[in-house]
């Protein structure tokens, strides 16, 4: 009983941080939930195969109805350069399916190892990028080339649905890298995300109901019900919070910050897995 008198208040933290993350920095909050659920998962005796897969599942289910209320707040300030989202959308769901695909047929322990590895790169590659922290205006962005959103967009596509995440850590340093604004930067990728999210947890959803494996109570496949409410419940207040949050930061700030954010995510997904024990 303890334990799930522990559960409200942990998942509504979550998804409080979730939704003023959303905000802040464009992250569909896959950052947050997954080592998050995955390390719940793992302290109430799961199998790290069975955790990880739940908790990417649950953080794409919660992705794509989180992030509709960010992008509504997002849109209506004007932030969301729309044209650059139809170039990209193609190819990122092209992305998304195969790897909604590939799912089931990689481990969950293996996604967790992957997790790590991605995020590992990109926060060095934004730490010692210095254009990432240099503060730009909408009118220095650069258009990426057909060729080169074909390739990435196919890619941040694949990889999203197999981690669980909005495709913001890989997105918004490329958009830095043609010097789009942190706003900008982060307010596309929440365009690209619902979309993106329904096939992933369509996927999951499918893979689960035919696995033999015994699930966390009330899960539909592998999302957990009861965590994805709570975290959903957390974000709404998150993203009000987050809009009013964003308003007062600089370009550059922000930018740093969300260095840092990335930061602390790569150490808590290090302490949950068993790679130090490997060593």
């Amino acid at each position: 009983m303890g334990q799930f008198i522990f559960i409200i208040p942990y998942f509504l933290a979550i998804g409080l941080l979730v939704g003023v993350l959303s905000m802040v920095f464009g992250i569909g909050g896959g950052l947050v939930i997954v080592p998050a659920l995955d390390l719940f998962l793992k302290y109430l005796g799961f199998s790290p195969d069975l955790s990880m897969k739940c908790a990417i599942a649950t953080s794409l289910m919660t992705i794509m109805v989180s992030t509709l209320n960010v992008l509504y707040r997002q849109s209506k300030s004007g932030n969301v350069l729309w044209v650059m989202v139809s170039k990209f959308l193609p190819f990122v769901i092209a992305g998304g399916l195969v790897g909604s695909a590939i799912t089931t047929i990689v481990s969950g322990l293996l996604l967790n190892y992957l997790f790590i590895i991605f995020l590992f790169y990109v926060t060095m590659h934004s730490m010692l990028k210095r254009d990432f922290k240099t503060p730009y205006k909408l009118e220095d962005f650069r258009e990426p080339s057909l060729f080169s959103r074909g390739i990435v967009g196919f890619i941040i596509g694949n990889l999203s649905i197999l981690m669980g995440i909005g495709g913001n850590i890989l997105f918004v340093p490329y958009l830095r890298h043609y010097k789009l604004p942190m706003k900008n930067a982060t307010a596309f990728t929440v365009a690209i995300m619902p979309l993106l999210a329904l096939i992933g947890s369509i996927g999951y959803i499918i893979e689960g109901l035919h696995t033999t494996i015994n699930m966390p109570p009330y899960s539909l496949g592998y999302v957990n019900l009861p965590a994805l409410v709570l975290i959903l419940l957390g974000s709404f207040l998150g993203a009000y919070i987050g809009q009013r949050l964003i308003a007062r930061i600089t370009d550059k700030i922000q930018a740093r910050a969300y260095i840092g954010f990335l930061v602390i995510i790569l150490i808590l997904m290090l302490s949950s897995s068993n790679l130090f024990n490997m060593i």
